[in-house]
């Protein structure tokens, strides 16, 4: 993906577009400059199947770049705190970039992939993530994913057969 849109961007921030400066974007922000790629690459529309979860029947739905919708950064963006199990004082944490997916996809230990990514995005370098309970976790995920911007990536589409809801995902890295 880096690379991709190092050579697809014209600019990041009126600046040119460096492999350190594209993996510094949050993820949020690479999603949408790749919904925007999508387009000129493969055109709007995108077919995807799907298997109908009740009753076997086959979905062929086409899903359109520009009508996935766009969440925005929210307050604080992109820090957020959240008061953990390890201290009394919030800790501070950053959304994810696409250094950490890069970091994490490369990680050869065998630790779970939250943990890893909590020990990323705290900005106090003295946590340790093995020291966070699942609870803590659960809150910083929550919060994290509270303030990122992000691309919708699933939709839903009744069934023709037997009109149960399929969830279909959009696999803007594909």
């Amino acid at each position: 993906v880096t690379h991709v849109l190092v050579a697809a961007l014209q600019s990041v921030g009126g600046l040119k577009p460096t492999v350190k400066r594209v993996q510094r974007l949050a993820v949020g922000d690479r999603q949408f400059l790749l919904r925007c790629l999508g387009p000129r690459l493969v055109g709007d529309s995108v077919w995807h199947s799907r298997d109908c979860p009740a009753c076997g029947q086959r979905l062929i739905v086409a899903l359109r770049y520009s009508n996935l919708p766009v969440k925005t950064a929210g307050t604080g963006y992109p820090f957020v705190e959240v008061r953990t199990s390890l201290r009394a004082a919030p800790v501070r944490f950053r959304v994810p970039t696409g250094e950490d997916q890069e970091a994490i996809h490369c990680d050869s230990s065998k630790m779970p992939l939250r943990r890893m990514l909590a020990r990323r995005l705290a900005a106090d370098e003295a946590i340790e993530s093995a020291d966070f309970s699942e609870a803590d976790l659960e809150q910083i995920e929550e919060a994290v994913e509270a303030i990122a911007p992000e691309i919708g990536l699933r939709g839903v589409a009744d069934c023709p057969k037997c009109g149960a809801p399929c969830t279909v995902e959009f696999d803007l890295y594909a």
